[in-house]
């Protein structure tokens, strides 16, 4: 439960912090500080994660459009609109890519066929393009690796939207502290956030939470 929203370091607390730091990534806010299109001077916050997006994907805000023919001139704009913002994404992305391994495990024939069975059955060439994408799209990117299920060989490997996820680092050492995944499940109706935190023998503590309407718990 949320309890210990108040206490600092709890995975209440954790769960709200940094829940809107990440909203406030997506809305382009810092503080008491706001992005603008029109501002004249540098407000050291960048553009909000969701515009970021939909520059990325060829459909950006429209400007200086009467109110109420929004719906028709997007249409008409859409005929005639060059996607820059994708253009200039893979432009660099598409020559991005993954060259080899260094492991400590070199003892075979290949090198390290461990590591090239990883890659080829995870299929981190395509996770690394979506996160190479991510990156130079909206200014992060997130992968994630899950530990071994029973039965798995190989972990599973994800590419996170950086709209969803966000992490915490120690000021003083740039070490992770605590990861937080938020994300809609639909088919269920419910919001979920995956947080990791990193616990003072070094061990990773997982916690969820769940919230469906106007009642949220955490496991």
């Amino acid at each position: 439960m949320l309890e210990d929203v108040a206490k600092p370091y709890s995975p209440a607390w954790w769960f709200k912090v940094l829940s809107t730091e990440l909203q406030d990534r997506r809305q382009g806010r810092s503080g008491r500080n706001r992005w603008s299109r029109t501002a004249t001077k540098p407000s050291r916050v960048r553009p909000p994660l969701d515009v970021l997006h939909d520059h990325f994907r060829g459909d950006p805000p429209l400007r200086g459009v009467a109110e109420g023919w929004e719906e028709a001139f997007r249409e008409v704009a859409r005929l005639g609109r060059l996607n820059m913002g994708e253009l200039v994404v893979t432009a660099k992305t598409d020559r991005m890519g993954i060259a080899g391994f260094r492991t400590a495990a070199a003892d075979d024939e290949l090198g390290d066929k461990l590591a090239s069975d990883l890659m080829i059955e995870t299929q981190l060439d395509i996770k690394f393009g979506d996160i190479h994408d991510g990156m130079l799209s909206l200014g992060d990117a997130y992968g994630m690796v899950t530990p071994l299920a029973k039965g798995q060989k190989f972990p599973t490997i994800t590419s996170e939207d950086a709209r969803e996820c966000i992490t915490a680092h120690n000021p003083a050492t740039g070490e992770t502290m605590a990861a937080l995944k938020l994300y809609r499940d639909d088919w269920d109706s419910a919001d979920f956030g995956q947080l990791y935190i990193r616990t003072a023998d070094g061990d990773v503590e997982h916690r969820t939470a769940i919230n469906r309407g106007k009642v949220t718990s955490i496991t």
